[in-house]
Protein backbone atom coordinates (compact mmCIF):
# COMPACT_ATOMS: atom_id res chain seq x y z
CA UNK A 1 0.00 0.00 0.00
CA UNK A 2 1.28 3.43 -0.93
CA UNK A 3 1.94 5.82 1.89
CA UNK A 4 3.67 9.15 1.72
CA UNK A 5 5.42 9.40 5.07
CA UNK A 6 7.49 7.25 7.41
CA UNK A 7 8.72 8.70 10.72
CA UNK A 8 11.04 7.64 13.50
CA UNK A 9 10.65 9.67 16.68
CA UNK A 10 13.46 8.10 18.69
CA UNK A 11 16.96 8.57 17.22
CA UNK A 12 18.19 5.57 19.24
CA UNK A 13 15.78 3.28 17.32
CA UNK A 14 15.99 5.00 13.92
CA UNK A 15 17.97 3.60 10.98
CA UNK A 16 21.52 4.92 10.76
CA UNK A 17 24.79 4.89 12.64
CA UNK A 18 26.75 6.94 15.18
CA UNK A 19 26.94 9.90 12.71
CA UNK A 20 23.46 10.10 11.17
CA UNK A 21 19.98 8.75 12.00
CA UNK A 22 16.77 9.03 9.98
CA UNK A 23 13.86 11.04 11.34
CA UNK A 24 11.47 10.84 8.36
CA UNK A 25 11.05 10.17 4.66
CA UNK A 26 8.24 11.86 2.76
CA UNK A 27 6.81 12.01 -0.77
CA UNK A 28 4.59 15.03 -1.31
CA UNK A 29 2.54 16.45 -4.17
CA UNK A 30 0.28 19.50 -3.89
CA UNK A 31 -3.36 18.75 -3.13
CA UNK A 32 -2.91 14.97 -3.19
CA UNK A 33 -3.46 12.51 -0.36
CA UNK A 34 -0.33 11.03 1.24
CA UNK A 35 1.36 8.46 -0.98
CA UNK A 36 -0.29 9.76 -4.18
CA UNK A 37 1.29 11.89 -6.91
CA UNK A 38 -0.65 13.52 -9.77
CA UNK A 39 1.11 12.50 -13.01
CA UNK A 40 0.91 16.12 -14.22
CA UNK A 41 2.38 17.78 -11.13
CA UNK A 42 5.84 18.17 -9.67
CA UNK A 43 6.50 16.15 -6.55
CA UNK A 44 9.13 16.17 -3.84
CA UNK A 45 10.98 13.44 -1.98
CA UNK A 46 12.39 14.65 1.34
CA UNK A 47 14.38 13.07 4.11
CA UNK A 48 14.89 14.51 7.60
CA UNK A 49 17.83 13.27 9.62
CA UNK A 50 19.68 13.92 12.84
CA UNK A 51 23.39 14.64 12.54
CA UNK A 52 24.83 13.23 15.76
CA UNK A 53 28.54 13.69 15.19
CA UNK A 54 29.97 17.21 14.88
CA UNK A 55 31.71 18.04 11.58
CA UNK A 56 30.17 15.15 9.63
CA UNK A 57 30.18 15.64 5.87
CA UNK A 58 27.07 14.20 4.25
CA UNK A 59 25.73 13.38 0.79
CA UNK A 60 22.13 12.26 0.22
CA UNK A 61 20.74 10.31 -2.72
CA UNK A 62 17.41 8.75 -3.67
CA UNK A 63 16.85 5.79 -5.98
CA UNK A 64 13.33 5.40 -7.38
CA UNK A 65 12.31 1.91 -8.51
CA UNK A 66 9.15 0.92 -10.38
CA UNK A 67 6.81 -1.92 -9.37
CA UNK A 68 8.97 -4.42 -11.32
CA UNK A 69 11.98 -3.45 -9.19
CA UNK A 70 13.72 -1.65 -12.05
CA UNK A 71 15.76 1.40 -11.16
CA UNK A 72 14.07 4.32 -12.92
CA UNK A 73 16.22 7.17 -11.64
CA UNK A 74 19.07 7.68 -9.18
CA UNK A 75 19.91 11.20 -8.08
CA UNK A 76 21.87 12.84 -5.31
CA UNK A 77 22.77 16.25 -3.97
CA UNK A 78 26.46 15.89 -4.85
CA UNK A 79 27.83 18.68 -7.01
CA UNK A 80 28.18 16.48 -10.11
CA UNK A 81 24.64 15.05 -9.96
CA UNK A 82 22.40 18.00 -9.09
CA UNK A 83 20.92 20.71 -11.28
CA UNK A 84 21.11 23.16 -8.38
CA UNK A 85 24.02 23.76 -6.06
CA UNK A 86 23.53 22.45 -2.51
CA UNK A 87 26.17 24.21 -0.37
CA UNK A 88 25.76 21.71 2.49
CA UNK A 89 27.41 18.91 0.50
CA UNK A 90 30.89 20.40 0.92
CA UNK A 91 30.44 21.68 4.47
CA UNK A 92 30.98 20.02 7.82
CA UNK A 93 27.59 19.78 9.53
CA UNK A 94 27.04 20.94 13.08
CA UNK A 95 24.94 18.50 15.10
CA UNK A 96 21.21 19.01 14.62
CA UNK A 97 18.19 18.14 12.49
CA UNK A 98 18.35 18.62 8.70
CA UNK A 99 16.04 18.15 5.71
CA UNK A 100 17.29 17.34 2.21
CA UNK A 101 14.83 17.27 -0.70
CA UNK A 102 14.74 16.51 -4.40
CA UNK A 103 12.10 17.92 -6.73
CA UNK A 104 10.92 15.72 -9.59
CA UNK A 105 9.08 17.28 -12.54
CA UNK A 106 5.51 16.41 -13.38
CA UNK A 107 4.78 14.94 -16.79
CA UNK A 108 7.91 12.78 -16.63
CA UNK A 109 7.16 9.45 -14.92
CA UNK A 110 4.55 6.98 -16.12
CA UNK A 111 1.70 6.08 -13.79
CA UNK A 112 2.24 3.24 -11.36
CA UNK A 113 3.75 2.32 -8.02
CA UNK A 114 7.28 3.40 -7.11
CA UNK A 115 9.56 2.90 -4.13
CA UNK A 116 12.25 5.13 -2.67
CA UNK A 117 15.65 3.90 -1.50
CA UNK A 118 17.50 6.41 0.68
CA UNK A 119 21.26 6.69 0.95
CA UNK A 120 23.00 9.06 3.34
CA UNK A 121 26.74 8.72 2.88
CA UNK A 122 29.87 10.43 3.95
CA UNK A 123 30.87 13.14 1.53
CA UNK A 124 33.08 10.81 -0.49
CA UNK A 125 30.11 8.44 -0.99
CA UNK A 126 32.36 5.59 0.15
CA UNK A 127 30.57 4.81 3.40
CA UNK A 128 26.84 4.54 4.08
CA UNK A 129 25.57 6.14 7.26
CA UNK A 130 22.03 5.20 6.20
CA UNK A 131 20.87 2.74 3.55
CA UNK A 132 17.15 2.02 3.57
CA UNK A 133 16.16 0.00 0.51
CA UNK A 134 12.70 0.61 -0.95
CA UNK A 135 11.61 2.00 2.41
CA UNK A 136 8.76 4.16 1.11
CA UNK A 137 6.13 3.32 -1.50
CA UNK A 138 4.08 5.85 -3.46
CA UNK A 139 1.79 5.88 -6.49
CA UNK A 140 1.81 8.16 -9.50
CA UNK A 141 -1.82 8.49 -10.53
CA UNK A 142 -3.01 8.89 -14.13
CA UNK A 143 -5.38 11.85 -13.97
CA UNK A 144 -6.25 11.80 -17.68
CA UNK A 145 -3.17 13.64 -18.85
CA UNK A 146 -2.20 12.57 -22.39
CA UNK A 147 -5.41 10.56 -22.80
CA UNK A 148 -7.17 12.35 -25.67
CA UNK A 149 -6.33 9.89 -28.45
CA UNK A 150 -5.19 6.75 -26.62
CA UNK A 151 -6.89 5.10 -23.64
CA UNK A 152 -4.83 1.91 -23.27
CA UNK A 153 -1.88 1.22 -20.99
CA UNK A 154 1.12 3.45 -21.60
CA UNK A 155 4.29 1.37 -21.82
CA UNK A 156 7.68 2.34 -20.43
CA UNK A 157 8.89 4.04 -17.28
CA UNK A 158 8.52 7.58 -18.54
CA UNK A 159 5.52 9.43 -19.93
CA UNK A 160 6.54 12.82 -21.15
CA UNK A 161 5.61 15.11 -23.98
CA UNK A 162 8.53 15.51 -26.34
CA UNK A 163 8.86 17.93 -29.26
CA UNK A 164 7.89 16.34 -32.58
CA UNK A 165 7.52 17.86 -36.04
CA UNK A 166 6.66 16.85 -39.58
CA UNK A 167 7.65 18.81 -42.66
CA UNK A 168 7.64 18.22 -46.39
CA UNK A 169 11.02 17.40 -47.89
CA UNK A 170 11.70 19.25 -51.16
CA UNK A 171 12.42 16.91 -54.02
CA UNK A 172 13.48 17.54 -57.65
CA UNK A 173 10.96 15.16 -59.15
CA UNK A 174 7.45 14.06 -58.15
CA UNK A 175 7.14 10.70 -56.42
CA UNK A 176 5.57 8.10 -58.71
CA UNK A 177 4.23 4.82 -57.38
Amino acid sequence: EARGLIEWNDPAKAPGDHCVRLKSICVSCDEMEPGKVDIQKDFKVSVEYWVLQERSRIAVSFHLHNARGELVVASGNMRSTTATYDPWVQRPYPTGLYRTSCNYPGRLFNDGTYTVTVYINDNSVDRNHVLEREVLKFEIVDTGYMREEYQGPWIGNLRMKLPWSTEPVPTAAPVLL
